[in-house]
């Protein structure tokens, strides 16, 4: 679609700049001006929606962001829980202990094979549009658990984002308004109870 639409978009400008050309009143320079503002015209967006890519791309990714903050105040051995896409997850350090808690797809029940509590300590929730949470992280979010930290990459702005779902950025290629930096946000819970 991209290309049909270059390729077409390059036909106007050629027959812009002909007509203009065959034009027997315009002056030598209008069919060159006329190409270069159109031109500019075509390329103006693209070329501001790679700006914006690639200006998020040079911040630090949210969970490298999570990571560092987790790692400091989150004490070593603790239990940890992270909802949504593996790929969401936050780079921790091996160094730290942490007992992991699990989703069993078989027995549908979150569980840690290094700890036998009824519930992980912490759990981390990623938000964002390409992260799901299962149904009793809510219940236990809303029994349990108090907000300890907010990670936030982006803020809703009005325009949605537009995500490419095989990517692991989770960067959006259009609709850059209220993202701030790579990666899904982050609630990290404490458990309270």
């Amino acid at each position: 679609f991209a290309l049909v639409s270059a390729a077409a978009s390059c036909r106007a400008v050629d027959g812009v700049v002909a007509w203009l050309g065959r034009a027997g009143r315009t002056r030598a320079w209008v069919p060159a001006a006329a190409a270069a503002g159109l031109t500019a015209l075509l390329v103006a967006e693209p070329a501001w929606r790679t700006w914006q890519f690639d200006r998020l791309m040079a911040t630090a990714d949210n969970r490298v962001v999570a990571a560092e903050w987790i790692a400091a105040h989150v004490p070593a051995g603790s239990a940890l829980l992270t909802t949504g896409s593996h790929y969401g997850f936050p780079w921790l350090p091996a160094d730290r202990g942490y007992r992991y808690w699990v989703w069993d797809r078989r027995e549908q029940i979150y569980w840690s094979p290094e700890d036998d509590s009824p519930r992980p300590e912490w759990v981390l929730r990623q938000e964002h549009a390409l992260s799901a949470d299962q149904p009793v992280i809510a219940t236990w979010l809303a029994e349990d658990y108090a907000v300890a930290w907010r990670f936030d990459a982006w803020r809703d702005a009005g325009a949605p984002a537009v995500y490419d779902r095989m990517d692991a950025f989770y960067l959006p290629y259009a609709g850059f308004a209220g993202v701030s930096r790579p990666g899904p946000s982050f609630t990290l819970f404490r458990r309270v109870r």
